[in-house]
C-alpha cells in the first residue's frame, strides 16, 4: 500500500463501514451513530489527504451543490425547529464533503475508484437483502 493510495482506501472502508454500522434495521430512524462515524472517517481522510492538497476542478455541480449547501444553512434562521434543521444541515455538509472527496478520487484515479465503489455498492445490496430477507 503506496502512501497516496491510503487515503483512497480509508475513504472506501469508511464509506462502506458507516453504512454497515449501526444499522440492524432497513428503516433506521437513529441517523447520528452513523453521521459520527462517516465524520471521523472524513475528518481521518482529509488528515491523509492533507499532505497533498485536494484538486477539484469548480463546475455547475459543484457550484449548485455549494450554494444549496449555503442556502440550507441560512435557512435555519427562519425554521420551526433549529435542532432537526442543524442535524440536516450537519448532515448536508457531509455530503457535500464526500462529494469533495469523492471527486477528488475520481479525478487522481478514475477506473479504481469506479471499480471499488461498484464493488461496494454490490456488497451493500447484498447486505441489505439478506436483512431484508431476515425481518421478513
Amino acid at each position: 500500500m503506496t502512501a497516496t493510495s491510503r487515503p483512497f482506501i480509508l475513504f472506501l472502508i469508511g464509506v462502506f463501514l458507516s453504512s454497515v454500522i449501526f444499522s440492524s434495521f432497513i428503516l433506521d430512524f437513529t441517523l447520528t451513530p452513523r453521521l459520527i462515524a462517516i465524520a471521523l472517517v472524513l475528518i481521518f481522510v482529509f488528515l491523509f489527504i492533507n499532505k497533498h492538497p485536494l484538486k477539484i476542478t469548480s463546475n455547475f455541480i459543484l457550484i449548485s451543490f455549494f450554494l444549496y449547501l449555503i442556502f440550507s444553512w441560512t435557512s435555519t434562521l427562519w425554521c420551526n425547529t433549529r435542532s432537526e434543521a442543524i442535524f440536516e444541515n450537519a448532515k448536508l455538509s457531509i455530503y457535500f464533503l464526500i462529494f469533495l472527496f469523492s471527486a477528488h478520487f475520481c479525478h487522481s484515479n478514475k477506473q479504481t475508484f469506479l471499480v471499488s465503489l461498484c464493488k461496494i455498492c454490490i456488497v451493500l445490496f447484498l447486505l441489505e437483502l439478506a436483512m431484508a430477507i431476515y425481518q421478513l
